[in-house]
C-alpha cells in the first residue's frame, strides 16, 4: 500500500479568485469564474424577477423577443432591464456598500469578496458592493433569457447586456447607483464607463495592468465553456 498527503486550503464560499500572479510576473487570468456566481435559479433572484414584471409597460419579461429591426430590439430589451432596476431598487431596496475584503488570500493569488445574489437580498433591505451587485444583476438579466456580461476594470465591475441574440451591440449600466439615482442616469453612467476603457485601450491588456486594463466576461459564453452557477 502507498499513501500520499497534501494539504489543501479551501476558500470561503463568498470569495472569487481572479486570477494568480505566476513566477515570472504574468497573470493567470481566472475572471470568467466569477459566472460561477451568477446564479439565475436561486429563489431569491426568481422571485425578484417575478416583481420586475409589475414595472414593465406590458407586465412581461420576453427576453429577445418582439423587436423587428435592431434599433427596436434595443428599446425591448432595455424596457426589460429598467422594469428589472425599478424592482432592484423598489423591492429589494438595494444599498451599495463597499465590503470587497476576503480572507486566506495565498501568496501570488488575486481574491475578491463577492456575495451571492441569494446573500445580496434581504427583506429589511439588500446591500451589495459594486462586484456582489454585478452578479446579481447578471443572475436576473440571464433569469430573464437576455445575454448580460459582466465589465472589469480597475477596481471597479459593472453590468452589460446583448441588445439583441447575435448581435455584437450592447448596452451598460452602472449597478451602485441603484439605490439613489434613475435608470437613465446609470445607463449613461454605465455607457460612459465602458467607453473610456475603450478610448483608453483598456481591453486586451494582462488582468491587473498597471496602466489599466479591462475584461468583457460574456455569461452565455461561459456556460458553454461549463462554467456553471455553483447554485
Amino acid at each position: 500500500m502507498h499513501d500520499q498527503t497534501y494539504p489543501i486550503k479551501l476558500h470561503a464560499y463568498d470569495t472569487a479568485l481572479l486570477g494568480i500572479r505566476a513566477p515570472d510576473g504574468s497573470i493567470i487570468d481566472l475572471t470568467d469564474y466569477l459566472c460561477a456566481f451568477v446564479t439565475p435559479h436561486a429563489l431569491e433572484v426568481e422571485a425578484l424577477l417575478r416583481k420586475a414584471l409589475d414595472y414593465h409597460p406590458q407586465h412581461q419579461i420576453a427576453g429577445y423577443q418582439g423587436a423587428n429591426s435592431i434599433e427596436e430590439a434595443r428599446y425591448v430589451t432595455r424596457d426589460q432591464v429598467r422594469a428589472i432596476y425599478s424592482a432592484v431598487k423598489r423591492d429589494a431596496r438595494l444599498a451599495y456598500v463597499n465590503s470587497p475584503l476576503s480572507f486566506g488570500k495565498q501568496e501570488g493569488q488575486i481574491t475578491q469578496r463577492v456575495r451571492w445574489p441569494a446573500t445580496s437580498l434581504h427583506e429589511d433591505g439588500s446591500r451589495a458592493n459594486c462586484a456582489d451587485g454585478t452578479v446579481l444583476y447578471a443572475s436576473l438579466l440571464e433569469l430573464a433569457n437576455l445575454e448580460p456580461f459582466i465589465v472589469i476594470v480597475p477596481g471597479h465591475s459593472f453590468i452589460g447586456w446583448r441588445i439583441w441574440r447575435g448581435v455584437d451591440q450592447f448596452e451598460f449600466l452602472e449597478t451602485t447607483l441603484t439605490g439613489t439615482d434613475s435608470f437613465e442616469n446609470a445607463l449613461r453612467v454605465g455607457k460612459q464607463q465602458y467607453k473610456q476603457a475603450l478610448d483608453e485601450s483598456y481591453f486586451g491588456r494582462q488582468l491587473f495592468d498597471p496602466k489599466g486594463f479591462a475584461r468583457l466576461i460574456d455569461v452565455a459564453e461561459c456556460r458553454a465553456k461549463q462554467i456553471l452557477p455553483l447554485m
